[in-house]
């Protein structure tokens, strides 16, 4: 068995009718993006997890996510990837195919350089960390 033969058997049950239009984005797979036969424009962006942030390929921030992408576009990384921080989504209103691929890091920190802000565990005050009891100060 080929390997284009074994994706198409895994990821069979995401195959998507070239002749049937949506109105709103869908998760396609990895045969339906590649395939050779579709025109659409193929575009590669990426989402940082930790700041729930979705940029394209020159780290731009793109806006309007669920515009382009649907609702559910960013909730079902892996399906049709054979990938778990991979999705494919197609959008017929614009013709394009986006390949999204999840970092779980944060974009302020990776692309903007922006060290987040250390977080203080709210019950530990005062001098060398001591627990402060009601009535200290």
């Amino acid at each position: 068995m080929t390997v284009t033969e074994l994706a198409k058997e895994r990821l069979g049950e995401l195959a998507v009718d070239e002749n049937e239009k949506n109105d709103e984005p869908y998760i396609i797979n990895l045969i339906n993006y590649v395939d050779p036969s579709n025109h659409y424009d193929k575009v590669n962006l990426t989402y940082y997890e930790e700041d729930d942030t979705l940029a394209d390929s020159q780290e731009e921030i793109i806006p309007n996510c669920e515009e382009i992408l649907g609702d559910e576009g960013l909730l079902n990384f892996g399906v049709g990837s054979e990938d778990p921080d991979t999705v494919f989504i197609r959008n017929d209103k614009i013709s394009t195919d986006y390949e999204v691929s999840r970092d779980k890091r944060s974009y302020q920190e990776l692309v903007m350089g922006i060290k987040p802000e250390p977080k203080v565990n709210p019950k530990v005050k005062g001098k060398r960390g001591k627990k402060l009891n009601d009535g200290d100060e």
